[in-house]
């Protein structure tokens, strides 16, 4: 079997990959030597194919290049539907990519990562 590596995007997951690239996520998680289903955006994964290897591209754009990361800072009064509307990203992408409990309150002085769209 050959493979394909694919850049981790925000937002993304492995049961999206997996269904991406019509394949299982414990077949992703076994070639990619996972425990569990964490994954971070920029990092890759090795994915069933017939390519030649390529890192594959799935988005519109053309760059290949992962966002960056902006922090913010919670302050007292913000919320999570705050935030991304604030940032142009969805809450889940919030939740994702800090590895947050969604009906858990955000509290002032919490560091969040967040990769806003068009940054």
């Amino acid at each position: 079997m050959q493979w394909k590596t694919y850049r981790i995007k925000p937002g993304d997951s492995l049961s999206q990959i997996a269904r991406m690239f019509d394949t299982d996520v414990a077949l992703l998680q076994e070639v990619n030597s996972m425990r569990g289903s964490n994954i971070q955006a920029g990092d890759t994964l090795k994915i069933p194919g017939d390519g030649d290897g390529d890192v594959v591209d799935t988005s519109s754009s053309s760059s290949t290049e992962a966002p960056s990361a902006q922090g913010y800072l919670v302050r007292k009064g913000d919320s999570l539907y705050g935030i991304a509307g604030k940032f142009n990203v969805s809450v889940k992408d919030i939740v994702t990519w800090n590895s947050l409990d969604p009906r858990a309150h955000l509290k002032p002085g919490q560091k969040l990562k967040l990769y806003p769209k068009g940054v």
